[in-house]
């Protein structure tokens, strides 16, 4: 029997790519919620986003709409891997049925299985898997449904 790889792989988001969407969000929003016209309008800010912020105004205090469109563009740069990201584990781990993040009940399923077989374990009981199992079934039972739907229905 050929082994049979799964997974997914994609970049991988990092927690400074998720910062600076929400950075790009809030000045986003005070500039337009909150009608934003001043540095002064930014004084909320974490000390450490107000530097850049700085440089959308000249030295009138006015926005400078080139720093400001550079200075939005430049916050955007990890949104292809936040987004990209949330699309693949939500198209491959997510339940599309529900309208909250959930497992699909097939991952569900399986986590059910092992946490069965480590309470069993951890009871000192020995976990045979036969075809006949409980475990043994819910395995077949799972790999036959992922052979489906990677060749279609039988």
């Amino acid at each position: 029997m050929a082994e049979k790889k799964q997974g997914l792989k994609m970049a991988s988001a990092t927690k400074d790519d998720i910062k600076r969407l929400y950075l790009l969000y809030n000045v986003l929003e005070n500039l337009g919620k909150y009608n934003a016209t001043s540095m002064a309008d930014f004084d909320h800010f974490e000390e450490d986003e107000k530097g850049p912020i700085k440089r959308i105004f000249n030295e009138n205090d006015e926005i400078d709409s080139e720093e400001l469109i550079s200075y939005l563009y430049g916050l955007t740069c990890g949104f292809h891997r936040v987004v990209m990201g949330f699309e693949v584990l939500f198209d491959n781990c997510a339940d599309p049925s529900l309208d909250h993040l959930d497992w699909k009940p097939e991952i569900k399923n399986q986590f059910d299985l092992l946490s069965a077989i480590g309470e069993k374990l951890r009871a000192g009981e020995s976990v045979t898997i036969t075809p006949e199992s409980e475990e043994g079934k819910f395995i077949l039972e799972v790999t036959e449904e992922e052979e489906e739907v990677e060749n279609g229905p039988a």
